[in-house]
């Protein structure tokens, strides 16, 4: 009885664990550059993931930088998912996915990752005069993918270790 009650506290603990990175990792998605471009003269460019996701124009001109992108949405929807669906089993007395959350945590999870981990090849340029080799990732994509993937990782980790 009391292995199953620690076993029980654990994996509340591993789904808490994981709903605080992919928290954390969904704020800096909205905080952090996502892109950033070299000009042909003075310093980079950066592009937020909303700027990349929904389509972006410059200010003072109607010159449209980016179109709407539906990697970046997908990432963005499967990184709110993996937070829902984690947040929930630990909150929850009983969950409706039963012993599928861990496995629905680590899909969503590693999902989410992977798309911002890709958002500079699965970005929509519309400017003729971007060079996309010289279209670069950001450290927000350099730290929102690693966390949305440790998230998601977590809790099936601590289901296989136990």
């Amino acid at each position: 009885m009391a292995r199953k009650k620690s076993n029980k506290k654990t994996n509340k603990n591993a789904f808490l664990l994981s709903g605080v990175l992919l928290l954390v990792a969904l704020v800096l998605w909205f905080v952090l550059p996502a892109v950033s471009r070299t000009p042909l003269i003075g310093d980079d460019i950066s592009y937020t993931f909303l700027q990349s996701t929904f389509g972006y124009k410059e200010v003072n001109t109607e010159i449209q930088v980016f179109n709407f992108n539906i990697a970046g949405l997908l990432g963005l929807i499967f990184l709110v998912l993996a937070l829902v669906v984690s947040v929930y089993h630990f909150v929850a007395k009983k969950s409706v996915l039963g012993g599928l959350a861990h496995f629905v945590v680590l899909v969503l999870g590693v999902a989410a990752g992977v798309l911002v981990l890709l958002s500079k090849t699965t970005l929509q340029i519309e400017l003729v005069t971007i060079d996309p080799n010289k279209v670069h990732l950001a450290i927000g994509s350099y730290i929102v993918g690693p966390l949305a993937i440790v998230g998601g990782v977590i809790p099936f980790a601590f289901k296989l270790i136990k």
